[in-house]
C-alpha cells in the first residue's frame, strides 16, 4: 500500500510547515507527477525522496472513510480493483515480496488475536489478490529484493522524524505540551552520545556486525546504556502523547497520531532486540556507521 500516493496528504503537506523543510526541487518534481500520473505507483518515478515519500504514501492506519473525502479519488483502490479483475499480473519483485509479507503478518496477527481479530481490515492493507501460481523472472535479483525489504532499523534521524510529525498534529490542534520536549530532548542527546562513542572509536568498520562476543566489550556496554535510556524517555514521551491524544477530537488526528505511537513501539522494540543478550539467532544485527546519519540494524538471514 506504501507504494502509492495518497493525494490527501499530499494536499495536506504542502500546506503545512514541515514542506518547507523538505528538498523544494524534489517536492515540486512529486508534485508534478502527482498531478499526471494514472496510477499513483512511485516505481513510476526515477528518483524517490524517501523523507518526502514517508510523508505522502498511503497508510492503511489512516486510510478510511473518516480520514479520505476524496475516496473516489484514491489512486490505491483504483488500482487494486483493476487488480482484482486480472486473470494474470505482471509486477515487480518489490511489490511481490511485500504482499507475501503482510500477509504472513496478517496470519501472526490472527494467531496472537484469534478473539479479537477483525476480517474487514485484512484487505486493506494488500494491492494483489490470492495468488494460486507464481512465476519469477530474474529471480536471481529476488534475494536482493528481499534483504531491502526484511531490513528494519532505528536512528536518530528516524525518531526525529516522528517526533516532528506528532509535533506538527498536536499543533494543527492548538494544544501546547512543553512536558514532551524534555523528552525528545533527552532521546536525540542519547543517540547524539552514541556517535560521539562510534566516531573516537579506533578502526570501526562502517559496517560493524554485533555479535555476542560483541557485548562484552567497554565499547558495547557504553552504547547499550545510552540505548537503554533512549527506551526510557520514549517511553514516558508516549504517555505524555497519549494523554494529549484524550483532550483531542479531531478523528483523523487521533488515527494518525496513535499510528505514530504505533511506529515508536516498533522501535523501541527493535532497540530492545539490539541490545538483548539472549538475540535469536535467525537475525543478524549491525551497526551501520553512515557519514551522514547512524544506523541500527537487523534483519532475518535469508
Amino acid at each position: 500500500m506504501k507504494n502509492y500516493i495518497c493525494l490527501r496528504k499530499l494536499e495536506e503537506l504542502k500546506k503545512s510547515l514541515l514542506a518547507h523543510t523538505l528538498n523544494k526541487k524534489n517536492l515540486e518534481t512529486l508534485i508534478y507527477w502527482a498531478q499526471n500520473t494514472k496510477t499513483g505507483d512511485k516505481d513510476e518515478l526515477n528518483f524517490i525522496d524517501e523523507q518526502i515519500w514517508e510523508e505522502v504514501s498511503a497508510n492503511p492506519e489512516t486510510c478510511s472513510e473518516i480520514t479520505c473525502p476524496n475516496e473516489n479519488k484514491c489512486l490505491f483502490k483504483k488500482a487494486r480493483n483493476k487488480i482484482l479483475k486480472c486473470d494474470i499480473i505482471i509486477t515487480n519483485h518489490h511489490l511481490l515480496l511485500n504482499d507475501l509479507y503482510i500477509r504472513n503478518e496478517i496470519l501472526i496477527e490472527k494467531e496472537n488475536h484469534e478473539n479479537n481479530f477483525e476480517e474487514e481490515n485484512i484487505n486493506i492493507n494488500l494491492i494483489l489478490p490470492s495468488i494460486k501460481n507464481i512465476i519469477v523472472d530474474e529471480a536471481h535479483y529476488l534475494e536482493e529484493a528481499a534483504r531491502s525489504l526484511f531490513n528494519k532499523n532505528f536512528s536518530k534521524t528516524g525518531i526525529k522524524q516522528i517526533f516532528i510529525k506528532i509535533d506538527k498534529i498536536i499543533k494543527r490542534q492548538n494544544i501546547n505540551n512543553i512536558y514532551k520536549k524534555d523528552f525528545e530532548i533527552f532521546t536525540i542527546q542519547n543517540f547524539e552520545n552514541i556517535e560521539y562513542i562510534i566516531k573516537t572509536q579506533e578502526k570501526l568498520p562502517s559496517i560493524y556486525r554485533i555479535t555476542s562476543d560483541t557485548h562484552k566489550t567497554n565499547f558495547y556496554i557504553r552504547i547499550k546504556t545510552y540505548l537503554q535510556n533512549i527506551i526510557y524517555n520514549l517511553e514516558n514521551y508516549q504517555i505524555t502523547i497519549r494523554s494529549i491524544i484524550q483532550n483531542i477530537e479531531n478523528k483523523t488526528a487521533k488515527i494518525e497520531l496513535n499510528r505514530l505511537i504505533k511506529n515508536l513501539d516498533q522501535k523501541k522494540s527493535l532497540i530492545q532486540n539490539f541490545i538483548s543478550e539472549n538475540q535469536d539467532d535467525n537475525l543478524c544485527f549491525w551497526i551501520d556507521n553512515k557519514k551522514i546519519s547512524l544506523y541500527f540494524k537487523h534483519q532475518k538471514f535469508i
